[in-house]
């Protein structure tokens, strides 16, 4: 956290934001803007309004970025997000948008990230520092971070680290989504996508 908060008109600076990235365009805070509106299925540093069709420079970039999809299993309250693709800051801070909207329609539930269709990490290890000293947005529940890449890996260790230091529940971090299911007791998983 920086020593000095800037000022922030949508929110009267009460929250703190990381920099702004070319690709993400938003006014107010960080919590305000992780608030926000995200249309699942789709890259979520992309715009509904915005038409790659007549840019496609933009196009085959797009292509490339991470995507994320929600699935959820009621039966087992476990939230399911996969991410795909090179993953990028924005990828994490929709899942974030989008772990708000459904919290807010579904209430809390256990959640797996999983990471192992991930061909390229764009993170750096800077911002998930920063953003495992955040509250966790579903509070108090049991969270699964699944990457089998040895350097998505070792970020997650040191994102589960830092949520344990700053009084979070420590997500736990495995190598393989079947380790995940196990631990969470899924032998007969019934994941529905997230409308």
């Amino acid at each position: 956290m920086p020593d000095k908060m800037p000022s922030l008109p949508a929110c009267g600076g009460c929250c703190w934001r990381p920099p702004a990235t070319p690709t993400v365009a938003f006014g107010g805070c960080w919590w305000h803007y992780r608030a926000g509106p995200v249309r699942l299925g789709m890259s979520v540093t992309g715009h509904s309004d915005f038409s790659t069709a007549s840019h496609p420079s933009l196009a085959r970039e797009s292509a490339n970025k991470a995507m994320l999809s929600l699935s959820f299993d009621s039966n087992h309250s476990v939230l399911l997000a996969q991410f795909a693709g090179i993953l990028s800051s924005e990828d994490i801070e929709g899942l974030d948008r989008a772990l708000v909207e459904f919290v807010s329609r579904h209430g809390l539930a256990r959640g797996i990230f999983d990471f192992s269709s991930v061909k390229a990490n764009a993170v750096p290890q800077s911002f998930f520092m920063w953003r495992g000293r955040l509250p966790q947005i579903l509070l108090g529940q049991e969270r699964i971070i699944v990457a089998p890449q040895q350097g998505i890996y070792e970020l997650a260790c040191a994102y589960a680290a830092q949520q344990r230091d700053f009084g979070n529940v420590e997500p736990l971090v495995v190598r393989a989504l079947g380790d995940a299911y196990r631990r969470l007791g899924l032998e007969q998983s019934d994941f529905r996508p997230v409308a």
